[in-house]
């Protein structure tokens, strides 16, 4: 009877602290960006895509910004890393594993890369990443 007793006390331990553990595990939790929940199901492989896929977004719409003329000493951007944070900060709500948890259509990502390298300088840029190949409901996979 006491070896059974002592058995039970021993499954019984290692299965609270089997639950502890799991409960404790700070990455099942960890938003993909700032301020962002992740969707039931997101994998971390599938937040350090997105997070990728904002920083070529980002470096993207900066390559037009400097086409423009827009990254210089006095200018909208004093350097190419002002940009990209500002980009980053941008495109990151929107692009977030909770937004689009199947992913981002590689797809439409080329059609948004392809927009913004075409785009004229006249056109405001605040218009270029609303309703066409660059928004959330384009890239988003559905």
């Amino acid at each position: 009877m006491s070896t059974t007793r002592t058995l039970a006390t021993a499954l019984l331990t290692a299965g609270s602290l089997i639950l502890i553990a799991c409960a404790q595990n700070p990455s099942a939790s960890a938003p993909a960006f700032p301020g962002s929940r992740p969707s039931t199901g997101v994998t971390e492989a599938q937040n350090q895509a997105d997070s990728r896929v904002v920083d070529q977004i980002a470096s993207a719409r900066c390559d037009r910004e400097d086409k423009c003329g827009n990254i210089g000493a006095g200018k909208k951007y004093e350097r190419r890393e002002l940009c990209k944070d500002a980009m980053r900060g941008k495109t990151a709500p929107e692009l977030t594993a909770y937004k689009c948890p199947l992913g981002i259509d590689q797809k439409q990502l080329d059609a948004c890369f392809k927009q913004l390298r075409e785009q004229s300088c006249s056109f405001a840029l605040a218009h270029l990443f609303s309703a066409n190949e660059c928004s959330e409901s384009a890239l988003c996979i559905k």
